[in-house]
């Protein structure tokens, strides 16, 4: 796996922004950034990801256009906006909810990835190593966040966000500390050769996470005219970027 210089970094946000203005502008002033639409779509995160780790196996080729980063996230949304479409089309013809074919064809998507991955999984115990370090820090996070401003991180949606990015750190701290994996990103990389562990990962993405989240929730509650889709697809997107590497770097030492 190679390093992701700053070159890229730049490159990747600006087809984020692009993807995430599109996005504004065109889908979700048809459709509500809503429960329905995460039935939807999640499907699609986890083609995203499952389509990533099987190229890491070598099931399919390491491509930027369309099986790792950026053209993975590329290939997720563009499946997700054909299932939507046509999901659209079938509740103008029949009335069935726009998100039933979308959440059909993604799950059984999804199946198809998760056949062709199980031969290469050679030790599936040590994906819940991680799982269940982020779940029990997840819980204290939740435990202790009883005063009135930290509050706010017991809210569902920004505990399954903490949590996401609870478990990239500690799949990161797992896979480098005892299988010898490598840190793709710059500044993490910079940080754990200072610590001498990986395991400031852990810290470090919880520190991250409850700041972002801190800010966000405090820029919703301040604004006078407040834009939900924006607030929705910021949390949303947060979401995406630590579950996908989270569940990607989770389940690589089960090849060994």
């Amino acid at each position: 796996m190679g390093y992701y210089s700053i070159q890229d970094y730049v490159v990747y946000i600006l087809i984020l922004i692009v993807i995430l203005w599109l996005l504004y502008k065109y889908l979700f002033a048809r459709i509500k950034l809503d429960r329905d639409f995460l039935l939807a779509s999640m499907p699609y995160v986890l083609v995203g990801i499952l389509v990533r780790v099987l190229a890491d196996a070598g099931v399919f080729p390491r491509s930027q256009w369309w099986s790792i980063t950026p053209g993975i996230y590329v290939l997720a949304i563009g499946a997700g906006l054909v299932a939507l479409a046509m999901g659209i089309l079938l509740r103008r013809l029949s009335g069935v909810g726009y998100w039933v074919f979308p959440l059909i064809a993604g799950v059984l998507a999804d199946g198809i990835l998760i056949y062709h991955l199980i031969p290469h999984i050679k030790n599936p115990l040590v994906i819940l190593y991680p799982v269940a370090i982020a779940a029990f820090l997840t819980g204290i996070v939740y435990l202790v966040s009883s005063t009135p401003k930290t509050g706010i991180f017991r809210k569902p949606d920004n505990i399954a966000i903490i949590f996401a990015h609870l478990l990239d750190g500690s799949a990161s701290f797992y896979g480098i500390e005892y299988y010898g994996f490598l840190e793709e990103h710059l500044l993490p990389r910079l940080l754990i050769d200072f610590a001498g562990n990986a395991i400031i990962m852990i810290p470090l993405k919880l520190l991250v996470i409850l700041i972002v989240l801190y800010l966000l929730e405090s820029w919703y509650l301040e604004e006078e005219i407040k834009d939900e889709t924006v607030y929705k697809m910021l949390k949303l997107v947060i979401l995406i970027l630590g579950i996908g590497p989270g569940l990607r770097n989770s389940i690589l030492p089960s090849f060994q």
